[in-house]
């Protein structure tokens, strides 16, 4: 973590020389990954909403800066959209975020990072666990474990296919 810097610093930075992270109340948070399980389910799930994304009518991105209060901004592992806005660093509230666990995870560095983006407004936020192979919805700031083989975004056509999206771990 490195601590004293201003958001505009951040902004400014060199993204060839620095790891990606994230700015939490001018402080530098190294975003956790880099892993073979959390990188084969990050890739497995932005190609299915890649497949997707005419018929679902989204776009899909991968580690995309989300500015979720005047001084913090997130890197969610995949953010989809609805609306089709091109926003540099996210303003406005996607419609789903979704974190990819790593073994390095702890409680008190995560839900931080989850809080964060209820607050900014993030109606959908899954948590997928690729060691356990479990997803988990984020309601209210409480985790509930899906039950079933699909997670969903309610009123909507979105959905992951979760028996597919973890076979790839075969």
């Amino acid at each position: 973590m490195t601590a004293g810097i201003t958001i505009d610093q951040f902004l400014r930075r060199d993204y060839e020389s620095e790891r990606e992270c994230e700015f939490v109340d001018g402080s530098l948070e190294e975003r956790t990954g880099g892993e073979m399980a959390h990188g084969i389910l990050h890739v497995e799930v932005g190609v299915w909403f890649h497949k997707h994304r005419d018929e679902w009518k989204i776009d899909c991105l991968m580690s995309y800066s989300v500015w979720v209060s005047p001084t913090r901004i997130r890197v969610p592992d995949l953010v989809i959209t609805s609306d089709r806005l091109r926003e540099g660093i996210r303003v406005t509230p996607p419609l789903l975020c979704v974190e990819i666990l790593s073994p390095e995870d702890e409680p008190v560095r995560l839900l931080p990072r989850l809080a964060d983006l209820a607050a900014m407004g993030v109606a959908n936020i899954w948590l997928l666990d690729p060691a356990q192979r479990t997803a988990f919805t984020v309601s209210e700031m409480r985790l509930e474990r899906v039950t079933s083989t699909r997670i969903s975004v309610p009123d909507s056509p979105i959905y992951l296919d979760l028996p597919e999206i973890f076979s790839a771990l075969d």
